[in-house]
């Protein structure tokens, strides 16, 4: 049992309230380019001899890919996705009831856009959320874009994330505290990627 000091309600935010993410986005993107390059260097165990269009798929795939991301930058985000994907939000949560955080909640499978208008729905005030800007693992917009055709819509916010990080609203007078103390405490770092505006219940990219 908590009592209300220990937990912050997603209903609070408010005009001048800055928007804080604690992890990037595109694990999804790192993590299917991974398996393009793992299903290349074992393509001669992944396909029989009479499975040509499959090698054929494999091999269109991995090129397609390293003509536009180098194997080593492709490589380099899934280790740093995989990075993200074992922290735990513990830090943040914690910082969030430090700096008084109105509003939260966390990026998984609707992507940034998505869970952003799910949390201003539930908002007490009438507020938009303005995101104008996604952090991204290196190189992964690139493979989205251009690689995938945008299958996983990453550039649009809504890409799906595994294990995310926290999207919250914090009052901007703690912004620049909440950063440093967030990068003192876990070697990484969190961003402020947006700002709360009024009158209007919506996310916008």
């Amino acid at each position: 049992v908590c009592d209300d000091t220990e937990f912050i309600l997603p209903t609070g935010a408010y005009e001048g309230n800055v928007l804080i993410l604690t992890k990037p986005l595109g694990t999804q993107v790192a993590v299917n380019a991974y398996e393009w390059i793992s299903d290349y260097r074992d393509l001669d165990s992944n396909c029989s001899n009479d499975d040509s269009a499959r090698k054929e798929k494999i091999i269109e795939r991995y090129s397609a890919l390293v003509a536009k991301v180098p194997e080593e930058v492709a490589m380099s985000a899934f280790k740093a996705a995989t990075k993200y994907m074992s922290q735990l939000n513990q830090i943040g949560a914690k910082l969030m009831l430090k700096y008084g955080a109105t509003a939260c909640t966390d990026i998984t499978g609707f992507g940034i856009r998505g869970h952003a208008q799910n949390l201003i729905e539930a908002q007490t005030n009438s507020v938009a959320f303005c995101i104008d800007r996604l952090p991204v693992l290196k190189g992964m917009l690139d493979v989205d874009d251009n690689v995938m055709d945008g299958l996983f819509k990453l550039r649009l916010g809504y890409s799906a994330e595994t294990s995310g990080g926290l999207f919250l609203s914090l009052p901007k007078e703690n912004e620049q505290a909440f950063l440093s103390d967030y990068q003192e405490e876990t070697s990484g770092c969190a961003w402020t990627v947006g700002h709360v505006t009024p009158n209007e219940i919506r996310a916008v990219l």
